[in-house]
């Protein structure tokens, strides 16, 4: 049986800067250690953005090698990074927002009715 590596518990030992936080659906999503960041948002701003590594680093305020590590981890489990991005762009594209019925342009104001 074939076991996803992004949903084990266990770190990658070739990869000592990535660790695992469960996402909000409870998913392992595969960050740098010792920062909130995604190795998937790395993948964006590179692949998506046209960033070089060096811009990224200096975006997110990381090292060469931390940015770097990222991409290597990415090549190493594209697949399921692919697969997570792609999800994440679904429910993006899937989600609206709806005005609320109450609320007014900002430039509209209302005033009590008078009695003229």
């Amino acid at each position: 049986m074939h076991r996803n590596p992004l949903n084990q518990p266990v770190e990658d030992p070739r990869f000592a800067g990535i660790t695992y936080r469960r996402s909000a659906f409870g998913k392992l999503t595969p960050t740098l250690k010792g920062k909130n960041l995604r190795v998937q948002t790395l993948v964006i701003a590179v692949q998506g953005w046209g960033r070089t590594i060096s811009e990224t680093a200096a975006d997110y305020e990381l090292t060469l090698p931390q940015v770097e590590e990222a991409l290597a981890f990415y090549a190493a489990h594209r697949v399921e990074i692919d697969r997570a991005i792609a999800d994440e762009r679904a429910i993006e594209a899937q989600s609206t927002v709806l005005p609320l019925m109450d609320a007014q342009p900002e430039h509209v104001h209302t005033t009590p009715a008078s009695g003229c």
